[in-house]
């Protein structure tokens, strides 16, 4: 995973780790250097009420300025 993030970084790329189920996991990503992160741990599956909540919430983080917590 080092190597990778280290690539893409060195291309100017941005890293997005997937599937990430744990705050163990998600730590250590951000300890290599991760830029972002989504899976389960991040953002669990939801219903649609709860997709509205999250989308709501997700604006009004936008519209403040305050987006989401890179990994």
């Amino acid at each position: 995973v080092r190597s990778i993030v280290q690539l893409a970084h060195s291309l100017e790329m941005t890293v997005v780790a997937e599937w990430v189920q744990s705050a163990e996991q998600l730590q250590r990503l951000r300890l290599l250097g991760c830029d972002h992160a989504q899976g389960n741990h991040v953002c669990a599956p939801t219903d649609e009420a709860g997709l509205r909540d999250f989308v709501q919430r997700a604006a009004y983080s936008l519209g403040s300025g305050a987006g989401p917590t890179p990994a």
